[in-house]
């Protein structure tokens, strides 16, 4: 339980802090125009916070933490080689011959 509040904590902290302590600044006085671009980018990371959460919840399972590491990472898997196979028949029955053509009288 603490192993997934630790890491959606780490999630919010990464990507909301940025934009919270811009967001204060800015309602402190800072000018808008001062790292504008990056409080606009922040602002959109914030969005992924929501995402990522029943991901982070899932990972700290251990049981499925498997499962989607196979899904997710697509694990190497060996290629099985086809090699060709002679198979011999044995008849048991000598071959009989047919005329295919009727005999010319």
């Amino acid at each position: 339980m603490a192993v997934q509040l630790l890491s959606i904590s780490a999630i919010y902290i990464v990507f909301l802090f940025p934009w919270t302590i811009l967001y204060t600044a800015y309602a402190a006085g800072l000018p808008s125009s001062i790292a504008a671009d990056y409080y606009s980018i922040s602002s959109y990371l914030s969005y992924f916070v929501v995402m990522l959460t029943p991901f982070v919840c899932v990972m700290s399972l251990p049981e499925l933490r498997k499962k989607c590491t196979n899904i997710l990472l697509f694990q190497y898997r060996p290629t099985r080689v086809v090699h060709p196979e002679t198979l011999t028949v044995i008849r048991l029955n000598p071959p009989r011959a047919l005329s295919i053509m009727p005999n010319a009288q």
